[in-house]
């Protein structure tokens, strides 16, 4: 291959990854909107006490969270039903969030990388 296209390459696998996480971050910025909006209408109206859900179990559903991101995706459906767990739904969502966004960095990560160190796998 020549070193032209190979740098045309490495150009055009740089341009993919930007547009990659120019379009997570907006998707990431909608969601988070979308979630806020959501909580506040579930929540209008509510005390601030009754609005958020007392007690150690919700941390330790965190932590779940945490551990294992598809929990964390099941329980922010179900979290994000009811006015009284709302708030708590919103922090899975951003659990959730918070994956994602590592994950596609990673991945672009890897593909400029691997780009820049072995451009023969580009062909």
């Amino acid at each position: 291959m020549a070193s032209a296209d190979a740098e045309i390459l490495k150009l055009s696998t740089f341009a993919a990854s930007g547009i990659v996480l120019v379009f997570w971050i907006a998707a990431a910025v909608l969601i988070v909107v979308w979630v806020n909006r959501r909580v506040r209408t579930l929540t209008r109206g509510m005390d601030r006490e009754r609005a958020s859900e007392p007690g150690s179990v919700r941390f330790l559903l965190y932590a779940g969270g945490l551990m294992f991101w598809p929990a964390a995706l099941a329980m922010a459906i179900v979290f994000l039903r009811k006015p009284e767990s709302a708030h708590t739904g919103r922090v899975f969502v951003w659990i959730l969030i918070t994956y994602f966004s590592f994950s596609v960095l990673a991945a672009i990560a890897i593909v400029i990388w691997l780009a820049y160190q072995y451009p023969e796998l580009l062909v």
